[in-house]
């Protein structure tokens, strides 16, 4: 009897699972990442103007990746653990999950996403570690500053020429929210 409760009670915890979202494994919400993004690249982007600096370093990077972790810890929360913000030599961002709360990707640390500028289309481009991409076009003139003409060059730098993204799968940030909604719900629609 005792045997025939615990396949059961096994039973309606993987249904309960199912029910919240398939999977017990959290994925950040990538149309707050992107929105949190351009907020912080913008404010950054006021901050050297205000400062009348006109080109930009690396030395101004870590002042940089500090308002994008404050951004993406902001409340309310989107995502359930601490995230650090680690820049890549091709000027993507990795957001990554920050067991220590250190702002340094330490050994076990994953990451949860990707940020990309693709230059081209005026667009920031995120993707989860599922591979789930989306985007959020840029403010008009937000390619002309002096932080992201830096970030372009650290991209060209390594290889990443304009137009590299155009044949990139990318959802639309309406399509990602609604299949998004449906994976959460248990709908039917999956994500690819």
């Amino acid at each position: 009897m005792k045997r025939v409760k615990y396949i059961v009670s096994a039973a309606a915890l993987t249904i309960l699972l199912s029910a919240c979202g398939g999977s017990p494994t959290e994925s950040a919400d990538l149309n707050a990442v992107l929105d949190r993004t351009l907020t912080a690249l913008e404010s950054y982007q006021v901050h050297l103007s205000e400062n009348n600096v006109t080109e930009v370093s690396d030395q101004e990077m870590p002042t940089l990746l500090e308002n994008l972790h404050d951004s993406y810890n902001a409340e309310p929360k989107f995502y359930g653990a601490p995230i650090g913000v680690a820049l890549k030599e091709d000027a993507s961002f990795d957001g990554f999950k920050d067991s220590n709360s250190n702002n340094i990707k330490d050994s076990g640390e994953s990451t949860i996403f990707t940020v990309e500028i693709d230059s081209e289309n005026q667009r920031l481009i995120a993707t989860d570690e599922t591979g789930t991409s989306t985007f959020r076009g840029a403010a008009t003139g937000f390619l002309a500053g002096a932080l992201i003409g830096h970030l372009l060059s650290r991209q060209m730098g390594a290889g990443i020429k304009p137009g590299a993204f155009n044949n990139r799968k990318v959802s639309s940030p309406a399509s990602y929210s609604s299949a998004r909604a449906a994976s959460r719900s248990g709908g039917s629609s999956s994500r690819k």
